[in-house]
């Protein structure tokens, strides 16, 4: 049986807005697009803070998940770049 590998953000991102949301805007959603996800503390515990580029963040987890807010792509405002990566918690979970 292999390893459980998590969705990439851009997938995980869009399969969220499928069971969340109408589909006809579901549908508008494409990983070219502008996305900030943003995450609720819930049942977590804040385990780091910090600046990114004059930016706070903050973390929590509950022991079995670590999740944080994010944004798609990076450098919007100037020369946009982004690289694609599992995410680590689940979106319906902490959004």
């Amino acid at each position: 049986m292999g390893e459980y590998m998590n969705p990439l953000k851009t997938i995980a991102i869009k399969s969220f807005l499928q069971a969340k949301t109408h589909s006809d805007l579901a549908e508008l959603y494409n990983d070219r697009m502008e996305v900030q996800v943003n995450v609720a503390k819930g049942d977590g515990e804040l385990i780091q803070e910090g600046d990114y580029r004059g930016r706070e963040w903050r973390a929590w987890t509950n022991g079995m998940e670590t999740w944080k807010s994010f944004r798609i792509p990076f450098n919007a405002n100037s020369e946009p770049t982004y690289e694609d990566k599992p995410l680590s918690f689940s979106l319906e979970n902490h959004c």
